[in-house]
């Protein structure tokens, strides 16, 4: 029962990211240079990669503001991707750091955003813990 819940906050949070990687992206801005800045922020090692934060269940967009306060990013004429994709990308990154025990620093190293775009199209519409696993036998 406890291993429930804990597994429901754990996705929760990774919901949480990934709408962050979302609204990023609806907002325009430049994913290849968003996702690595904000995975080596100072916003996401203090509130994402910790036991508990508020900004890991609130909405993406609120979250994206104080983010943007930290790390500068250049929005662009459209949006490069699809923003299913990168809603997927930051929940996977979330979940792994769930798996592997890492802190976003090191993930961002060892599965940069060019991998997880890679990733995609043979890896989302699989269980996303079967997913996780699959990148992290490759990458760590």
């Amino acid at each position: 029962m406890i291993q429930d819940i804990e597994k429901r906050i754990e996705d929760i949070i990774c919901e949480t990211q990934g709408e962050i990687f979302k609204c990023a992206n609806e907002m325009k801005l430049d994913m290849d240079i968003f996702v690595p800045k904000y995975m080596k922020s100072r916003f996401c090692e203090k509130n994402m990669d910790t036991i508990y934060s508020y900004y890991q269940m609130i909405d993406g967009e609120i979250s994206l503001y104080y983010i943007l306060q930290e790390i500068e990013v250049p929005t662009l004429k459209e949006a490069k991707y699809n923003s299913v994709v990168m809603d997927w990308i930051g929940f996977i990154y979330r979940r792994i750091y769930y798996a592997a025990k890492k802190n976003s620093k090191e993930i961002i190293e060892k599965a940069p955003f060019d991998a997880m775009l890679i990733y995609y199209p043979g890896l989302h519409t699989i269980d996303e813990d079967m997913a996780v696993d699959i990148i992290i036998e490759d990458k760590f």
